[in-house]
């Protein structure tokens, strides 16, 4: 079926979005994800060096849904299944296995919310409190407010740390051997 052409110029306009309503939904998810991991990492992160890339994304993104439109759906499908492919032949030790990922996504998923649940709440409730403590025992409250903002930030380091320290360890371990001699009964 045809997509309207006016409708992909509009979603154009949003990173990935004119991949997905023309849909190549892993490419969309690909940039929309990329878009947002870059913006995240140079808003939280304080990596401004980042934000070069944001518009290189979005310029493809949109130039890319633009020349996209005219194909068939057998065309798109197919640049769809080669940008997946084009990942697992560029890096294959960090390609995704989707059915393991799946089957433990809603316990990282549920960590991640119980993390982010303790965080807003501490910053709702236990932030004002501390903050009045201090203005009653007549402390300075400006390096408590500093440490509560830098935070996420500090949070988000030591994770990107223990998961490279992770695959260092991890991969000395995935080293197998191809050929097991068969040594009869």
């Amino acid at each position: 079926m045809r997509k309207n052409g006016f409708l992909a110029f509009c979603f154009a306009f949003i990173p990935g979005g004119g991949q997905m309503y023309l849909g190549m939904m892993k490419k969309g998810l690909l940039l929309m994800g990329l878009f947002s991991a870059i913006s995240f990492a140079a808003m939280t992160l304080y990596l401004d060096f980042l934000g070069f890339l944001l518009p290189v994304i979005w310029f493809y993104s949109f130039f890319d849904t633009l020349n996209s439109r005219c194909l068939s759906p057998e065309q798109l499908k197919e640049i769809d299944n080669n940008t997946t492919r084009f990942f697992s032949d560029f890096a294959p030790n960090f390609s995704i296995q989707w059915d393991k990922f799946g089957s433990k996504f809603h316990r990282y998923f549920g960590i991640g919310l119980i993390l982010f649940g303790v965080y807003m709440i501490f910053r709702n409730v236990f932030q004002p409190m501390l903050r009045s403590l201090f203005e009653w025992l007549g402390f300075d409250y400006w390096i408590l407010t500093r440490i509560f903002r830098s935070l996420p930030s500090l949070v988000i380091s030591v994770a990107i740390i223990a998961l490279g320290i992770h695959l260092v360890k991890g991969g000395k371990k995935s080293e197998q051997q191809d050929f097991v001699e068969y040594k009869g009964e």
